[in-house]
């Protein structure tokens, strides 16, 4: 199993939530996520916006303390992997820091999952 496929919502509640953006990084623009809580919610939708235009990814899903990422563009070099995976924890130091992964593990992670989850945690 792939570190970043550890989270199935099974037998969980779940809501469907439509809101009127047109790209999915603005949704930070109406549901708070805690993980912006230290740096701002314009920062984290101007990176995710960056993600997107870099590789693809689209927000799919928010679930309060996390954010699960799609992503159609993985990374292409290990350095740039490497990159990847300090602006996500510099956003979202849980990511790793809670299941114990150095940067360079979640990195090569990056290269390998379709679903990348962003994690902050009180």
């Amino acid at each position: 199993m792939i570190y970043l496929e550890w989270y199935e919502p099974i037998d969980q509640p779940l809501v469907l939530l439509l809101l009127p953006v047109q790209n999915s990084w603005e949704i930070l623009a109406y549901l708070h996520w805690y993980g912006a809580e230290s740096l701002g919610s314009d920062k984290v939708m101007a990176m995710l916006k960056y993600w997107h235009k870099k590789y693809q990814i689209e927000l799919v899903c928010h679930y309060g303390t996390m954010l699960q990422l799609t992503v159609k563009n993985k990374p292409k070099t290990c350095q740039e992997a490497l990159q990847l995976a300090i602006e996500q924890e510099i956003i979202a130091p849980c990511t790793t820091m809670l299941p114990g992964i150095s940067l360079e593990d979640h990195a090569c992670a990056l290269f390998k999952s379709d679903t990348w989850f962003l994690h902050e945690r009180p």
